[in-house]
């Protein structure tokens, strides 16, 4: 049984593994997280600047807004998948046998 007090009520996680090594993991984890971040952030300001562009030109109309949202969230989902994966193989930054 784990003793919860005060400072562990308030905290946003607490680490009860041995050494340090899952704390750089968590470093590790948040830089990758971070670069996929970015990479969504590029992806949806250069779609809507499209979107617009072609709302502006007259070229949208409910068909192509019907193509373009779904596809925009598919290749959203896309670049978290490919931008996160590394994360999600085993190994790759638990302890052999652990995954997170």
């Amino acid at each position: 049984m784990i003793h919860r007090g005060l400072l562990e009520q308030k905290a946003d996680f607490y680490y009860l593994g041995r050494g340090l090594g899952g704390i750089r993991a968590l470093f590790e984890i948040d830089a990758v997280r971070r670069r996929t971040q970015v990479a969504i952030l590029v992806f949806s300001v250069l779609y809507n600047l499209l979107a617009v562009g072609l709302a502006v030109a007259g070229w949208m109309n409910p068909l192509v807004a019907a193509i373009l949202m779904p596809v925009n969230s598919l290749l959203t989902l896309a670049i978290v998948t490919g931008g996160m994966r590394r994360v999600f193989l085993p190994g790759s930054f638990a302890p052999p046998g652990k995954r997170f």
